[in-house]
């Protein structure tokens, strides 16, 4: 994949999230890529049937991610900081549904 979220192969092949290897470096697998890759990946479509380059992808330098660690506790980590309990799962619930709202 490369910086356009195009495979560097096969450039009329894209792909968003876990399922692709980001080049320039390999990002880690947490949900943030894949939700922010998701409207470079539909312009990067639309350019592609206009015959134009698709737009560059450009990941953030730090994200939060939040784990639920299935026992009332979760795990947030932002960079060099983290904690963990019922604060942070009451945290992830709040993002994970606003985020679905937008979607409902």
């Amino acid at each position: 994949m490369s910086a356009t979220l195009a495979h560097p192969e096969h450039p009329h092949v894209l792909a968003a999230g876990d399922c692709a290897h980001f080049l320039p470096s390999p990002l880690p697998r947490v949900g943030v890529h894949g939700v922010r890759q998701g409207p470079v990946l539909l312009a990067g479509l639309l350019a592609r049937a206009r015959g134009e380059q698709a737009p560059a992808y450009r990941p953030q330098r730090r994200w939060l991610a939040v784990l639920d660690l299935g026992d009332g506790r979760g795990l947030a980590v932002r960079g060099r900081w983290w904690w963990e309990g019922r604060a942070a799962l009451w945290l992830k619930r709040r993002i994970d549904r606003r985020w679905l709202a937008r979607y409902s």
